[in-house]
């Protein structure tokens, strides 16, 4: 295994599993997958589910294989992970027999137990509709000219950075849970799991002033479900001491059945240097 400076370990270890998905060989793929590790499949066709087990993970992986006559493929894009959780930002490419095909951005969601084993995944894409008509054979394809129609989640997380951006914390708080938490990584006076609307905020302002306001998030892409978001930005920011941060990162959102935000993590593609910056080294 071999690390790039600033990645977690995790980083390197997704990076193996896709590509021995990609070169056909599941039991390599599925090494790392927990006893009771979960494969969450979206839509509502035959491949649709919660799938557990390595047994079932590999009939429904098999199963899609086969839907696309062998077409399937994932570009992977970039990779972040912190010791509990991977965000993978990829293409998925298919077509079927039938000749309807794929062409999306989707981001998959990983959690680990505490042994370090895959115990969910989730699959995201930017166009759910068609993700879901291609994996549904009595679907069909979508109407010609029908629009693209988001997950209502994306236009939460779009409103609530739009905000924060704009620096009008109680907006950007507005879609937060009461018991909502920021977790902050680091060992630095920010770092921590912040609980509450009240200390999300306090901690927000906290990172403002210790940029003096200069932090920006330039958000690139959003991706949701019903309990999951994921929004892809870079973030650029400097001190008064003259140190700077420019990192691109995910910011990985949980959300209640009600469409609150319950949980905030950051996962930085350097996370060494996220954490030096913010711990004020």
């Amino acid at each position: 295994m071999c690390l790039v400076m600033g990645e977690h370990r995790n980083v390197e270890d997704i990076r193996e599993t896709y590509d021995a998905f990609a070169a056909g060989d599941l039991t390599k793929a599925l090494r790392n997958l927990a006893p009771a590790g979960v494969f969450h499949f979206g839509g509502t066709g035959a491949l649709s589910g919660d799938r557990m087990g390595l047994t079932h993970i590999k009939e429904a992986l098999v199963g899609a294989y086969a839907l696309s006559g062998g077409t399937r493929r994932f570009e992977i894009n970039h990779v972040y992970a912190d010791d509990r959780h991977g965000v993978v930002l990829l293409r998925e490419q298919a077509s079927r027999p039938d000749g309807l095909s794929i062409d999306l951005h989707e981001a998959h969601v990983i959690e680990y137990d505490d042994q370090g084993r895959i115990s969910d995944l989730w699959d995201i894409p930017d166009d759910p509709e068609a993700h879901d008509r291609f994996f549904d054979k009595e679907m069909g394809p979508r109407p010609e000219g029908a629009p693209v129609v988001e997950h209502p989640n994306v236009e939460t997380i779009r409103q609530t950075y739009n905000a924060l951006v704009a620096g009008d914390l109680p907006s950007a708080l507005k879609a937060l849970a009461p018991e909502g938490t920021l977790h902050f990584g680091g060992t630095g006076p920010l770092h921590g799991d912040h609980r509450g609307v009240d200390r999300v905020g306090a901690v927000l302002s906290r990172a403002a002033t210790l940029t003096a306001g200069t932090q920006k998030l330039d958000v690139t892409a959003i991706y949701a479900d019903d309990n999951h978001g994921v929004v892809v930005v870079r973030e650029r920011a400097s001190r008064p001491d003259g140190a700077t941060l420019d990192v691109d990162e995910v910011h990985m959102l949980s959300f209640s059945g009600d469409g609150l935000i319950t949980d905030i993590w950051d996962l930085p593609s350097d996370r060494e240097a996220h954490d030096r910056f913010f711990d004020g080294q």
